[in-house]
């Protein structure tokens, strides 16, 4: 019975990543139309610095949160787990609010001496708000996952992306005639906006169940004599939360930071080249719009990765090293199976793929370069599910902060010697590639290398999608020129702005045909080459083929 209602968890949250994933790429169609590739970077240069004040407002308290949940409500202290919460709840408005305060006392400078753009002032500002939002709805989100109702938490997810992505939408095109500087910030609202929903939908949750509300109702009643007449309420967190926060936060800071130091060095090493303010804008916003890509393969190893940390914590709890390097090898080798056809089909329909997305087909430039990106990013949050398992949470935060260190030297250097944003996006690729590299070595001194993972594990998917990619590349033309130019409707640069909806839906076809295709030639090869195993490919027709699995 646990294990089933785990896997509807995991499979409520990878439904909803999945979702939140599909409207994360579907508002980069019409914003970068209504905003350009200079709003689209000045939206990315203030969510990199939103990301950090967020995270040094929430931390790993919402991880923490779950974990002091999940022990008190099994140990049947449902009233302690109630009061963990309003702890919490206390320490993220303050550190939440201060973070606000901060981002919006500091824009102009942010803006004006670390960006070099003081046009991104009124985006840094819009985004100051979402802070303290996002921190109080990440404490009620850590909360319900201690509580493993993973419905509302997936449910939560769902709704802030809609609404964001609702609001940067409606807003950005309002303010489309006051500039691109009001466009982008009235598209940066939408994290407010979007925190704003989930945190209400988040609240109602404990409304409409009469246990939380009473429990919660109670709890509030004592919090004035918590520190006099409940020194219980500072020994839970001082256990519960103190110990285990910081070690949740280390990666989640390591990577806002980062961004924030990537968001700074790209764009002053393309101004040292010469390139005016606009142009810089243009580029940095390419290289974001491309970096949107590179993730979203990523949905699957997050989900891996969150399955991963607790079947190996099982297996080294019980004793059982060569059963959690098996569990950690079938991991790599799934990662693997999915990660090299994503990063060849992206690097193939570079050009197709930008220019129907986001009706710039200059984003292929950096979007080819970074698709190595692709097999690091994944094999990284698949070993960090694995090392947190192992008990080792912080090692991921240092292969993070080694990577990004390779990512903004490279970065700067291939910049500065003329190589554009393309060095910039090949960095970054190289830094996930040791971030990843790090914890694999990790993984395979604490586990076994032979009994982990195979070469031939890694040979063959890269074969099966080498073939892939000389299919895809020789039938996407074909079929280009079937469906879309000898039709009449124009060919790569009919998907730009202003292009008919037929001439959208015939380059999407033959997109789509183009991928279908591919993956389709991928498994094929595969097979042939005996790269899927039994357990894998009953692994694959769980998932492509959930109607079967009662017959098996």
């Amino acid at each position: 019975m646990e294990a089933r209602h785990f896997a509807r968890g995991a499979l409520a949250l990878t439904i909803a990543g999945l979702f939140s994933r599909f409207l994360g790429i579907f508002y980069l169609i019409p914003l970068p139309r209504l905003i350009g590739d200079q709003g689209m970077g000045l939206l990315q240069m203030g969510a990199a610095w939103q990301g950090l004040l967020l995270v040094l407002a929430s931390g790993g308290l919402p991880m923490a949160l779950a974990r002091g949940v999940a022990e008190q409500r099994a140990a049947g202290q449902s009233g302690a787990a109630e009061r963990l919460l309003l702890a919490a709840l206390a320490i993220n408005f303050v550190l939440g609010l201060a973070g606000t305060l901060v981002l919006w006392h500091i824009a102009p400078s942010l803006a004006w001496r670390i960006e070099g753009d003081s046009g991104a002032t009124m985006v840094l500002r819009v985004y100051a708000p979402s802070v303290v939002i996002l921190a109080l709805a990440s404490s009620i989100r850590g909360y319900y996952q201690g509580r493993q109702e993973m419905g509302l938490v997936a449910a939560s997810e769902v709704v802030e992306q809609l609404f964001r992505v609702g609001a940067m939408l409606g807003v950005g095109w309002w303010l489309t005639a006051e500039g691109i500087t009001r466009a982008a910030a009235g598209a940066a609202s939408g994290a407010m906006v979007g925190g704003l929903a989930t945190l209400t939908l988040l609240v109602i949750g404990f409304a409409v169940s009469p246990e939380k509300r009473e429990t919660i109702g109670r709890a509030l009643s004592r919090s004035a004599g918590w520190i006099t007449r409940r020194p219980s309420t500072w020994a839970l967190v001082k256990s519960h939360l103190v110990p285990v926060a910081p070690a949740g936060a280390a990666l989640a800071l390591t990577y806002a930071a980062v961004q924030a130091a990537e968001a700074s060095v790209i764009p002053r090493a393309l101004r040292h080249t010469g390139l005016s303010v606009v142009a810089v804008r243009e580029q940095y916003g390419q290289y974001a719009l491309a970096f949107r890509l590179i993730h979203l393969p990523a949905v699957v190893s997050i989900s891996l990765a969150s399955t991963l940390l607790p079947a190996v914590a099982y297996a080294q709890a019980a004793g059982k090293l060569s059963l959690a390097a098996r569990r950690v090898g079938q991991t790599v080798r799934f990662v693997l199976l999915v990660s090299l056809p994503a990063a060849a089909g992206l690097a193939v329909l570079a050009r197709p793929i930008t220019g129907l997305l986001f009706g710039y087909p200059e984003v292929a430039m950096p979007l080819r370069a970074a698709t190595p990106a692709v097999v690091g990013l994944m094999l990284f949050q698949a070993s960090t599910g694995a090392l947190q398992g192992l008990g080792r949470p912080y090692l991921p935060a240092i292969s993070l902060g080694w990577g990004g260190l390779v990512q903004l030297v490279a970065a700067w250097y291939g910049i500065t010697r003329g190589g554009g944003v393309a060095a910039a996006a090949a960095a970054a690729a190289l830094g996930w590639g040791v971030a990843a590299a790090f914890n694999l070595m990790v993984l395979l001194r604490q586990l076994g290398g032979g009994s982990m993972i195979a070469w031939h594990d890694v040979i063959r998917p890269l074969l099966a999608a080498a073939g892939m990619a000389w299919g895809v590349a020789t039938f996407h033309p074909w079929l280009q020129r079937a469906l879309v130019d000898d039709a009449g409707w124009g060919g790569n640069q009919g998907v730009a702005v202003g292009t008919s909806l037929l001439s959208l839906a015939a380059a999407a076809g033959s997109l789509t045909g183009a991928v279908v295709a591919g993956a389709v030639l991928y498994f094929a090869l595969l097979a042939s080459l005996g790269g899927i195993s039994r357990e894998e490919g009953a692994f694959l027709r769980r998932w492509l083929l959930p109607w079967r699995t009662g017959t098996r």
